[in-house]
């Protein structure tokens, strides 16, 4: 019996880590040409997790299933705080920066 134990123990263990996440995804573009931004970074908001948008603006993140909110930014561009909730596709469009 403590061996049956032992060894069920780790898949429990496994699946409760893994049901502390949540998969986020979504386009990131430029508000006024419509044109998908390359590298924006997107970072849940108040930690060090986070990722860059690929060739087509697209991101795919990995986030506690606690999160509020992520951070997307580029530079030149305002950043924005986009509240998280129970969505888990979004379509985020950047505006220039007033320089």
């Amino acid at each position: 019996m403590k061996k049956l134990v032992l060894l069920i123990l780790p898949l429990f263990s496994a699946l409760f880590l893994f049901a502390q996440t949540k998969t986020i995804s979504g386009k990131i573009t430029d508000a006024a040409t419509k044109e998908p931004m390359v590298g924006a970074t997107i970072l849940v908001k108040g930690t060090k997790i986070g990722t860059v948008t690929d060739v087509d603006g697209n991101f795919k993140l990995d986030v506690p299933a606690d999160a509020k909110a992520i951070t997307v930014s580029f530079i030149g561009y305002v950043a924005k705080d986009i509240p998280i909730g129970t969505t888990t596709s979004f379509s985020i469009t950047l505006e220039t920066a007033e320089i």
